[in-house]
């Protein structure tokens, strides 16, 4: 099966000090991955994963020491997983506001597509 996983972009996958979400994330990617799924990890380039990685920032917001607007980023990485959401057969939220960001996902897929989206999505 092949897997999206949109992390938070706030923490690394797996955190290096706090990340409840960015933890669970990186044990379910990486079993995954162990179990023989196709599994793309989108998350913060300092993340370390056996899966593919798609980063859209260096890394992990809360460590950069650069200023930045975190919804920009975040909007970044929608938009990435928009453009490649036809090679999945799941996209999987675990990003904050997942559910809005999911929404955002399934409309423009259906828009582009004008019929259901050709992955289904799974929001945590």
């Amino acid at each position: 099966m092949k897997i999206a996983q949109v992390a938070p972009l706030t923490e690394s996958v797996s955190p290096k000090t706090y990340g409840g979400i960015e933890r669970v994330v990186s044990y379910l990617t990486e079993e995954l991955v162990s179990q023989g799924h196709d599994v793309t990890l989108f998350a913060s380039g300092d993340s370390i994963t056996n899966a593919d990685h798609v980063a859209v920032v260096d890394r992990s917001l809360r460590l950069s020491e650069q200023e930045h607007d975190a919804l920009v980023w975040h909007m970044r990485q929608i938009m990435e997983v928009i453009r490649m959401a036809d090679r999945f057969d799941i996209i999987h939220f675990s990003a904050h506001d997942g559910a809005v960001f999911a929404g955002l996902v399934y409309g423009q897929l259906t828009e582009r597509t004008d019929r259901r989206p050709p992955a289904s999505l799974v929001c945590v």
